[in-house]
């Protein structure tokens, strides 16, 4: 008998809610969500295509080596035996190996977790995946201007009143780790309750070399951020930890609520969350199952090998209590690398 199983979509960071529909573990349908509160049953043509990708005939499922012109499956124990041997001997001539890293690694706890360990275990030096073509340019620019890679500037699609987008295309990209699924209806809710704009791209063929004189000096846009939240895990032992739910929305003056001086403790399941956290922390007691499953004894807390975890609370400690901004961009060059990286002196 088919069922349907509410999921996510990984592709991409959009995170769209799907429903799988499965009959003996063979998917017989993938359609958007309605329920789900951020995508609102949208999906892209990438997750429906999901079910082809897993069935595909052509799917890697061993690994493959070259042989001449054609390439020849082999078993795991050869593959990992001749490509510890081609390392070693690149290696013996004073070279190094460069690391291909399929996506998307950022939805995959095994790669994620792992992967530092592999690339100083093999001195890579030239690291590629994705992102490389993909989101490099947006965080190099990032550490440039913000002290820091993963500072994304993410506009507040869902409230602002007007928004100019200059050299970019949302609805090519669909948003590109802007998190806005269905970004075409949530550009209409905009139109609808925003300051009437031109359509620059209509404006641009009526009158190609005065384009941007139509919304120019009319608006003038600053580059601050409307709202933000952020996750915060807090460890209180091997089997327990704290959820805090921070955010920071600014209000119009004279609109402003009372500042919330005291946290407020909620269980995990609370109604009281926003709706996309209540989804997220609903699957926390699976989580916590599947972290006992074989093969996940090493995903422990470690003050030796997971630093990132303190450099990142620490520097969150020192924003709360209002150290200087010299010292929190000192701190924030310094934080960096992945889960196993190192705690450093922060100065904080």
């Amino acid at each position: 008998m088919p069922t349907v199983h509410a999921r996510t979509c990984h592709i991409c960071e959009a995170n769209c809610g799907v429903l799988v529909e499965v009959e003996d573990r063979k998917i017989l349908s993938i359609r958007g969500n309605p329920d789900h509160v951020l995508s609102r049953g949208h999906i892209c043509p990438k997750a429906t295509a999901l079910a082809d990708l897993q069935d595909d005939p052509d799917r890697l499922r061993k690994p493959v080596k070259r042989v001449g012109d054609s390439w020849q499956e082999i078993e795991w124990d050869q593959a990992y035996a001749e490509i510890g041997a081609q390392t070693a001997a690149i290696a013996a001539e004073g070279k190094r190996t460069a690391l291909y890293v399929g996506n998307p690694t950022a939805h995959n706890y095994g790669v994620s977790t792992q992967l530092g360990d592999l690339v100083r275990a093999l001195k890579v030096r030239g690291l590629y995946s994705a992102s490389t073509l993909d989101q490099l340019p947006h965080q190099l620019i990032q550490m440039w201007m913000y002290g820091h890679n993963a500072l994304f500037p993410i506009p507040d699609i869902d409230r602002t009143q007007m928004m100019l987008i200059v050299g970019g295309n949302p609805l090519a990209s669909n948003g590109s780790v802007w998190t806005v699924p269905d970004v075409r209806n949530r550009i209409k809710e905009l139109q609808a309750r925003g300051e009437p704009c031109p359509d620059l791209n209509a404006v641009a063929v009526s009158n190609p070399l005065a384009a941007v004189e139509f919304a120019f000096p009319n608006y003038f846009l600053l580059p601050m951020f409307s709202s933000m939240s952020a996750y915060r895990i807090r460890p209180l032992g091997p089997e327990s930890c704290i959820f805090e739910l921070w955010s920071l929305t600014f209000f119009p003056k004279g609109e402003e609520p009372a500042p919330v001086m005291e946290p407020k403790m909620l269980p995990y399941d609370s109604d009281q969350f926003p709706p996309i956290p209540r989804q997220d922390y609903s699957n926390i007691p699976i989580q916590q199952k599947g972290m006992h499953a074989e093969g996940f004894e090493f995903m422990r807390l470690s003050k030796d090998i997971e630093g990132m975890i303190s450099n990142y609370q620490r520097i969150i400690d020192g924003y709360l209590k209002g150290a200087s901004a010299d010292k929190l961009a000192k701190a924030t060059h310094l934080l960096g690398g992945n889960f196993d990286g190192k705690i450093k002196d922060l100065g904080l």
